[in-house]
């Protein structure tokens, strides 16, 4: 589930620029069931594709500032959390558990920008 709040507020002739978003975390799921397979060795070798999700706020403000009428500048700053607490394994073939792709990074976004 993912909630999403979003306003532009006209100042005289700039605006603000709000929003908040809320992604709703999941428990443990197995993202897709493989068999286990042979590599060649003594014991088959499973293929994990398990994830899990966090709650996660993430929230922007911004600014459209009017200079002239050919001229105004932008700004903004933005949040991107991720909500992976843990990660799918690309294909774990090796049989070794910390190989895994993590795809957890978080972002922070300063924009300015003039038009």
């Amino acid at each position: 589930m993912d909630i999403s709040f979003g306003a532009g507020i006209p100042i005289a002739r700039n605006k603000l620029h709000l929003n908040i978003d809320f992604v709703k975390g999941l428990s443990s799921y197995q993202r897709i069931a493989i068999p286990d397979i042979d590599i060649g060795q003594d014991e088959l070798t499973s293929i994990a594709f398990d994830e899990s999700r966090k709650d996660v706020f993430n929230f922007g403000l911004g600014a459209e500032i009017y200079i002239s009428d050919r001229i105004s500048l932008y700004g903004g700053f933005s949040t991107d959390y991720n909500a992976i607490t843990s990660a799918t394994n690309i294909l774990e073939i090796t049989g070794n558990s910390e190989d895994n792709a993590e795809l957890n990074n978080d972002f922070i976004t300063p924009v300015l920008e003039r038009s």
